[in-house]
């Protein structure tokens, strides 16, 4: 580390200007000093620049491309991403549970605590663009040898007759009394600095979009756990009133008979039915006790009853259609915006420890008082200021900064993939999701016809059954089926509406 110093005070000033007969020498020393100056300082510049490596940053961002799989255009796609949460969910009973949510969520709060922190270290960097400010004090006193430079030139000057009775230095032991405000300042002469705080300020705006990114994971998540609650309330009323009917049927098979027009092999084959569907809706609320934990959980709290909406098939999430360009589409994500500020920001790093390899400029200016004797402290003569500016140059850094410069540069690089990652994972979601809400609601209509068509079958089975044109094994069959459907067609309901959560969630979660 070279460092070149530059002085100045009131006293080097008051010497110049009373010291007449030597102007022209003093001009003539003056001029040679500060083109010696500049010429150390062109030197340093050339020393620290030459071991300087080239940065070269460089990024391509992936193409989009011009349709999804389903043959939707992308700058045509009908989305409700620019959609807030409140107006895409209209049951509100969700909207409460996700403002009870947002308001505790541990992930929410760990987000926030987290933009407090960049908030801080982008304060930080801010903070030193400026020149800083304190107070020192400072008191003590010496015993020169008379045979030191201070001593022999105290003594020399008590022994003068222009001085005064207050200038006389104790020769024994002289004291030193200092009060002063002093500064420090770093002149940002290359953009070190600069860089630094602009890369803690992208760091912050990326923390704020991280917070984006954990609302729409909880009311997303939220949501899903909700919808997921409903039809599992729908199945389990599929299943109760499926099981009236079984245990209506094995009244009817019992019957029979009794009357000899079924055999034993019947019963047991009903009541094997009726089990087995006790057994599903023991299942069904298993899960249904496990979702409403989970959104408990959410909520941060336990064991609390969970109110829903009974009608969990008239519910529309379809409203609120927009349109969109491919830009919109992609960049009102928070996770993409996230990930592009942290690539900026990796940049301002890198520039910064780039800059790092040219000299520090650094000027300390100082006003204050200064005595040797207490009694003299507050008089007006003992004020003193000053300003020394000092030049900093690495030498012999140069291989611990270029390590810095790599590292930084490497740090560029994982952003930079990232980024590029979150854009293709984001049109995969996009297609993926849209593909799937297409599907589920082609499936959910079919299963609705399915389901109807069963029902007319059961009905048929079990007139012939109880007049003898069909067998037990016919109706036990079309039973089977019909409760398969209809819990089908409760799961394509679920789905459907899940896949049309997530395409919301894919699309940037109402964060335009």
């Amino acid at each position: 580390m070279l460092r070149l110093s530059l002085h100045y005070s009131l006293r080097t000033a008051l010497t110049r200007t009373f010291r007449m007969p030597h102007a022209r020498v003093s001009r003539s020393r003056a001029t040679t000093g500060n083109a010696v100056l500049w010429l150390l300082f062109a030197g340093m510049v050339l020393l620290t620049s030459c071991g300087t490596p080239e940065t070269l940053i460089k990024h391509k961002t992936p193409e989009l491309p011009h349709q999804f799989s389903t043959n939707y255009p992308i700058d045509t796609l009908r989305h409700t991403g620019r959609v807030s949460w409140k107006d895409f969910f209209l049951d509100p009973a969700l909207i409460r549970h996700i403002e009870d949510a947002l308001r505790v969520n541990a992930d929410l709060l760990q987000a926030s605590a987290r933009i407090r922190q960049v908030k801080a270290a982008y304060t930080a960097a801010g903070g030193a663009l400026l020149p800083s400010l304190q107070v020192r004090g400072r008191t003590g006193g010496d015993r020169f040898g008379r045979y030191t430079m201070t001593g022999v030139g105290n003594f020399d000057t008590n022994l003068s007759d222009r001085i005064d009775d207050k200038q006389r230095v104790d020769e024994n032991f002289t004291p030193e009394y200092y009060l002063a405000l002093e500064s420090s300042w770093e002149i940002d002469v290359w953009g070190r600095l600069r860089q630094q705080r602009k890369g803690r300020r992208l760091e912050y705006l990326a923390s704020e979009e991280a917070y984006k990114l954990a609302t729409t994971m909880v009311v997303t998540t939220m949501a899903e756990l909700y919808f997921t609650l409903q039809a599992l309330d729908d199945e389990r009323e599929i299943i109760e009133k499926e099981l009236q009917l079984q245990r209506e049927g094995l009244e009817k098979t019992l019957i029979l008979k009794e009357t000899g027009r079924t055999s034993e092999l019947a019963v047991k084959q009903f009541e094997a039915q009726v089990l087995n569907t006790e057994a599903l809706l023991r299942g069904v609320l298993i899960e249904i006790n496990a979702v409403e934990n989970a959104i408990n959980a959410l909520k941060m709290q336990a064991n609390q009853p969970v109110d829903r909406s009974p009608d969990f098939f008239m519910q529309s999430m379809d409203s609120a259609v927009v349109l969109t360009t491919p830009a919109n589409l992609l960049f009102s994500r928070p996770d993409i915006r996230r990930a592009e500020l942290l690539m900026k920001s990796a940049g301002a790093d890198v520039m910064a420890a780039r800059y790092a390899f040219f000299p520090q400029l650094m000027v300390n200016p100082y006003v204050g008082l200064n005595a040797f004797k207490s009694s003299l402290f507050f008089d007006p003569a003992s004020l003193a200021f000053g300003v020394m500016g000092h030049m900093v140059a690495p030498i012999f850094q140069q291989n611990q900064l270029k390590a810095g410069l790599r590292f930084q540069k490497a740090r560029y690089e994982e952003a930079q993939l990232e980024y590029n990652k979150t854009i293709v994972n984001a049109l995969n979601e996009i297609n993926t999701h849209l593909v799937a809400f297409d599907e589920y609601l082609k499936i959910s209509r079919l299963k609705e016809s399915e389901a109807r068509t069963l029902k007319v079958a059961e009905t048929v089975a079990t007139q012939l059954f109880l007049n003898g044109y069909a067998s037990y094994l016919d109706l036990l069959t079309v039973r089977r089926e019909v409760l398969r459907t209809q819990l089908d067609f409760v799961e394509a309901t679920l789905q459907r509406k899940v896949a049309r959560l997530k395409l919301y969630r894919a699309l940037g979660g109402g964060w335009f």
